[in-house]
C-alpha cells in the first residue's frame, strides 16, 4: 500500500482507524474516519461490540 498522506486540500483525503478501549465495564470499541488535510475527526461511532454496523456509521457521520 502507498502511505501517501498528504492532502492538498479538504476532503481529498480520508484514512480510518478503530481503538479497543478497555473500561472497568470491559472493552470498547471506537471507530474514526479523519480528513488528513484538516486532521479533523470528521465521523466517529462507539460501540461494546466491533461489527459493521459500528464502521458505517462512522462514515455515514463524515459523509
Amino acid at each position: 500500500m502507498k502511505q501517501d498522506f498528504i492532502a492538498s486540500g479538504p476532503n481529498q483525503k480520508w484514512a480510518a482507524d478503530i481503538a479497543y478501549l478497555h473500561t472497568d465495564e470491559g472493552w470498547l470499541y471506537l471507530a474514526v474516519v479523519i480528513d488528513l488535510w484538516s486532521r479533523a475527526i470528521i465521523g466517529w461511532s462507539m460501540s461494546s461490540r466491533m461489527t459493521a454496523k459500528l464502521v458505517c456509521h462512522a462514515l455515514q457521520m463524515a459523509l
